[in-house]
């Protein structure tokens, strides 16, 4: 089975700014790609006039945003397919910043997930936000809970449960050589909690963001892989709503 990947692309917030050049390669170089953006009249605008792409391109674009992501179920799963059965490249755009952070896509990632796709990012400065846009995770609301403590194992496995029953999705980081070390704890803590809504939290473990080793690892907290190498890494728990929490 054939299988693309979706690609989140950040788009200057100035309507006026170019792509980065990079990215404008990147475009000129995907002949059969697909594009996906918010609204028709500002992404042909842009794509001629401010970013000077071929307007042939353009019959390449397909449209999702705020208005219609939800009731687009058919155009999501036409575009998994697109991905799935015939390999094909999938860029992602919002009318400016990062897509499917606070902006439409997030639907989109989920499926991509669901179905074994690949999701990455063209170059983005912030991990933290990149990280939880790649999840696919409801982030309506979400806590960045940032480093556990250090040197005290008490007091990072008493936070480390509180975040476990957290409602919101979490945000964690941590230095690379403690990632075996949380991933044991995050791993041990979920079970030892005996509670359902945690121990099936989902969670996305994102590292060596934007770096030729990038990886995306999913899963339910209580089977977190175990990681044996020191790598730069963010870990989103998804948030417990009523349907996963169990309650």
């Amino acid at each position: 089975m054939k299988k693309g990947k979706l690609v989140l692309v950040p788009t200057p917030l100035d309507e006026e700014r170019p792509l980065r050049s990079e990215v404008r390669e990147l475009f000129l170089s995907e002949v059969e790609a697909i594009f996906v953006f918010e609204e028709p009249k500002l992404a042909y605008a842009r794509w001629v006039r401010v970013w000077g792409l071929p307007r042939e391109r353009m019959s390449h674009f397909y449209f999702l945003n705020e208005h219609n992501e939800k009731a687009k179920s058919e155009i999501i799963a036409e575009l998994v397919a697109k991905m799935r059965d015939e390999g094909a490249t999938v860029y992602l755009m919002s009318d400016g910043g990062l897509p499917a952070f606070c902006d439409p896509g997030r639907l989109l990632v989920r499926a991509c997930h669901q179905e074994g796709i690949g999701v990455s990012a063209t170059p983005f400065e912030n991990s933290v936000v990149l990280a939880l846009a790649l999840s696919g995770f409801d982030h309506d609301e979400f806590l960045f809970a940032g480093f556990l403590p250090a040197k005290n194992l008490d007091a990072r496995a008493k936070k480390l449960q509180q975040l476990l029953r957290e409602k919101r999705t979490v945000i964690l980081m941590d230095t690379p050589y403690r990632l075996k070390q949380l991933c044991e704890e995050v791993r041990a803590a979920a079970i030892a909690s005996g509670v359902w809504g945690i121990k099936n939290r989902r969670y996305c473990l994102a590292m060596d963001l934007n770096m030729s080793k990038e990886e995306l690892l999913m899963g339910e907290v209580s089977s977190m892989r175990e990681q044996k190498e020191k790598r730069e890494f963010i870990l989103v728990l998804e948030g417990m709503n009523e349907k996963n929490s169990g309650r």
